[in-house]
């Protein structure tokens, strides 16, 4: 039994077959008693990485053995949040089917600038606005419709704030994504809440259209 849950330079043979996706591989060692739970040095266990590898089957297979849903990495990351970041949705699906919550909190630091213009005039960029951010607000900044939706189906709160202050109104605001910024205000996010530089929505914005579905909201 050793030689499953031994660890060889921090990595489990179960954790690689789950990065590479090889479920088979993955039932054969879980049947033959390695540990579901076992994380590498960074805490992340081998459903963790199936997530964030976009893998399915394997995450089906790794929940079937029992596989803790929100085992969260050093940083607090889920295999939730991964697949809502990358974008992998029938991931994201098997998870919430499984019982997966999205509203869990992080503390990953995400380095992709907020730009714009402060209530003041002044031009920034915030460094630390999505540090911390949920499942909902990482998939919001990335672009990824569908996963947004699929979360605020699932329960996501659509005005959780990140530690830094973005909530995925502002995410999707800054970054550009019009649609996101729609479903979200259809959704019930508001335009109340300000990151630490005291940013909201509206100044974040970085297009045209964007403006002024925030201002008709606000008129509203």
């Amino acid at each position: 039994d050793r030689c499953y849950t031994a660890l060889v330079g921090g990595v489990t043979p179960l954790l690689i077959a789950s990065r590479k996706g090889h479920a088979e591989v993955a039932r054969a060692l879980l049947e033959n008693n390695a540990a579901v739970d076992l994380p590498d040095r960074d805490q992340a266990t081998a459903l963790w990485w199936a997530a964030a590898s976009g893998h399915p089957a394997t995450v089906d297979v790794l929940i079937e053995h029992g596989a803790t849903i929100d085992a969260a990495s050093e940083n607090g990351t889920t295999a939730l949040w991964w697949a809502a970041r990358k974008g992998h949705m029938r991931t994201v699906k098997a998870l919430l089917r499984k019982g997966a919550s999205p509203n869990m909190k992080t503390n990953i630091r995400i380095t992709t600038p907020f730009y714009g213009r402060a209530p003041n005039g002044v031009q920034f960029a915030d460094q630390q606005a999505a540090d911390g951010a949920t499942a909902l607000i990482v998939a919001a900044l990335e672009g990824h419709v569908t996963i947004v939706e699929t979360l605020l189906e699932a329960g996501a709160n659509v005005n959780q704030q990140a530690k830094g202050g973005s909530t995925a109104l502002i995410a999707a605001s800054n970054s550009g994504h019009y649609q996101i910024v729609k479903t979200l205000l259809g959704k019930g996010a508001k335009n109340i809440y300000r990151t630490k530089y005291g940013v909201n929505a509206l100044d974040a914005a970085n297009s045209e259209p964007i403006k002024k579905l925030l201002q008709e909201n606000v008129r509203r």
